[in-house]
Formats: C-alpha cells, structure tokens, sequence
C-alpha cells in the first residue's frame, strides 16, 4: 500500500503553545519586523510537523537568513537552532511569534504596483476624486423646509401656462373669471353656429331632397319588422334615442360630416344597424341577441385590419380628386351620419355625395385596397381586385 503524501501549509497556521519563548522580546521585535520569511509547514502521516522558515538576521542584513526549524507535536521541542542557543534563541521565538500572530494578505490586500504613476508624474497630472467627493450626499428634506405655493402663484410668477400640458390647461380654465368663462362659451357657440349654417347653407338642398326621397320609399318588408313588440323601458330608449325627425337628422348630419373623427358619429352609430353592418345582420347563423351584441361592442381595430383602415384614409383624398377629374361636370360634398325618418334604426355614411344639376345624383362610396399599393386596378383587361367585373360595354 502507498502512503498518503505529506501535507504542506504556507499560511493558516495553528496557535503553537510554547512557554519558553512568550517574554523573549527580542524575537517578537524580529517577528514585528517583517524579519520571518518563506514560513512552511510539513504534515507528515504520524501526526507530527515540521515548521521551517527563514529569519532575517537582525545585524547583518546583507547576509544569508537563518534557517530556523521546529518540530511540532504533542510535545513541542526544539529541534534546530542556528546560533545554538537552545530555548533562549530568538530566531525561534521570532518563528513562533509569527506564526501566533500571522497576518494573512493577498494582493489586493496592497495597493496596486503595476502601471502607478511615479511621484513626479503625481505632481504634475493631479486627478481624480475621493468616493465621498463624487457621491455627495443629498441634503433630505422635511415636510417643514418645503414652503406653500398655491397655483395663483404659479401663474402669476412663473408663467406655468406656458408649459404645454393637461395640467397647464386645467389651471387656464381655474384662474378665469366668471365672466371670461361666458364670453368664452358665448363666442365658442357663435363659432359653432355659423359654422353649422355655413354647412347648411351648402348641404341645405341635398338634404331636402334625401328626407323627400326618405318619405317616398315604400320598404313594405319593413313593415312587420316596424311593429315589433316593446316594453315600457324599451319603448322609452327607442323613443329618446333612436326616433329622430327632420330638424334632428340635419343637425346630426353637419355634427358628423368629419365620419370617424366626431364623437357624435360613433355614438349615434353604434346604437343603429349601419350600412355596413347589414351584410353581417342578413348573413348571420348565430342567434339574434348574439348579432346584438356585437353590434353594440365598441371594438378597436387592430393587426391588418387597422393597418388597412389607415391605408384608406391617407389614401381617400386622392381618390377624390381623382373621381372629379374624370367626372368634371359634378360636384361633390362631404356626408355625414344619414339615419332614415321613417325607420330610424337604419342609417348610412358614405364618403361623399355627388351633386348634378343641384340634385343628389349619386354616392360616393371609395375603396382604397392596400392589396393594390404598387399594383394597378386593372392590367391588360384584367382586373386585380375579385369584386369588381366588367358590364356588357367593356367598363369596369
């Protein structure tokens, strides 16, 4: 069998208990000194060890170190000692004194040697900052040291208002008088109205003629569906909400001439079965109040089909433009929400109206594919969109 290899410690010593050499002042001062070097202890299998190192000597410096050992066991004993002076010697004691008092440090225990500056270098490239003087404590304040300021003093001192933000706004609309509040609503609802009439005053004509046109249609299938049982809470919603005469469709129509823009045309909208929502209330195998539902939920686009719907809007003015250069002996007027007084559950908005001879001769209605962004319409008598077909004169 091999035995098991000796066991060698540079540094974590055991305390060594040694009598004879606690008051010898004289290895403790050689031991304080830095005098003790390259101390080893060998661990043999018997359970004794070996300390060896080497001692400076404390007159001639120049001169090689001692070579001071000791064997360490259950009873320690001297074992060799270069001046031959027994228990006496200080190169032992300074041994045993530095192992009892071993300071273990690594490197970055000490200040860093490679690449320092020499000390004329110091002087001349001064730098640099202590950790206190880059990281100045902030001074905490108290609930005591912060002074009132009311926003009167804000506005009056600071030009706050300046600021563009919702704060700013409300403080604009705190810090009026009652007075600039009134003449402030009362020129909002001057501006309001003229510009009500002026959109009367061109849409006026083809309004008349769509009520007329309203009054004359005869839509006998909707007569059963006009007679619907109601109760009491129903009727009252159908009547405050839905019923609308001549003078409520007008001025529904000018408030909603901006389509998608104006509040007024998603609300009155969303309460009704729109032109566009018919195909999916014709067309539906799921329950009515299911279709209802849907109807009636707010939903926001998103994915494609938002990314469609803005496709559509940028490109919607220049479809106009486009339809007026090819028809030039029509006009064409912005349309907003048209509900229908006979049957005011219907209603419609379509992109524009075109007007012939100072009637309604037409809706406009554009389509805007994205799927033909960098594809024309129709290429070689062929068309690209799977909607549109070719009547009996070859036109699209």
């Amino acid at each position: 069998m091999t035995s098991n290899p000796d066991i060698i410690i540079t540094c974590g010593f055991q305390t060594i208990f040694y009598e004879a050499v606690q008051n010898n002042k004289k290895g403790m001062t050689l031991a304080n000194c830095g005098h003790v070097i390259n101390c080893t202890e060998v661990i043999i299998n018997d359970g004794i060890s070996f300390i060896k190192s080497l001692v400076i000597r404390q007159a001639s410096v120049s001169n090689p170190p001692y070579e001071v050992k000791l064997e360490v066991s259950k009873s320690l004993k001297l074992y060799y000692c270069p001046a031959g002076a027994g228990k006496k010697c200080k190169h032992i004691a300074a041994l045993v004194h530095y192992i009892n008092q071993e300071d273990v440090k690594s490197k970055t225990d000490f200040e860093k040697q490679w690449g320092k500056p020499s000390k004329a270098g110091e002087e001349k490239y001064k730098k640099g900052k202590t950790i206190s003087e880059l990281f100045i404590p902030k001074k905490k304040f108290k609930a005591n040291d912060l002074q009132e300021i009311n926003h009167i003093e804000l506005v009056s001192n600071y030009n706050i208002l300046d600021i563009p933000c919702s704060f700013t706004k409300l403080l604009s609309v705190e810090t009026k008088t009652e007075l600039e509040r009134e003449c402030e609503s009362c020129v909002k609802g001057l501006v309001d109205q003229t510009e009500i009439n002026e959109l009367y005053s061109r849409h006026g004509p083809s309004l008349d003629f769509i009520l007329v046109r309203q009054k004359l249609m005869n839509f006998s299938n909707f007569n059963n569906f006009y007679k619907f049982p109601l109760n009491i809470n129903e009727y009252n919603y159908y009547l405050n909400n839905i019923v609308v005469n001549d003078n409520k469709m007008i001025k529904i129509f000018i408030q909603t001439i901006k389509q998608s823009e104006s509040k007024t045309w998603v609300e009155q909208r969303q309460k009704r079965i729109s032109a566009t929502k018919t195909h999916q209330v014709i067309n539906t195998r799921m329950s009515y109040q299911k279709v209802a539902n849907i109807l009636m939920s707010n939903s926001v686009l998103k994915g494609k089909a938002s990314i469609n719907v803005c496709y559509g809007l940028m490109t919607e003015k220049i479809a106009i433009e486009s339809y007026l250069k090819t028809y030039t002996e029509c006009d064409y007027i912005e349309c907003g929400l048209v509900i229908h007084t006979e049957y005011p559950w219907l209603c419609a908005s379509p992109d524009g109206l075109i007007i012939k001879n100072g009637k309604v001769d037409r809706v406009l209605e554009i389509k805007c594919p994205i799927s033909c962004t960098n594809t024309p319409i129709e290429t070689d008598r062929k068309l690209n969109l799977s909607y549109l077909k070719y009547d009996s004169y070859g036109k699209v």
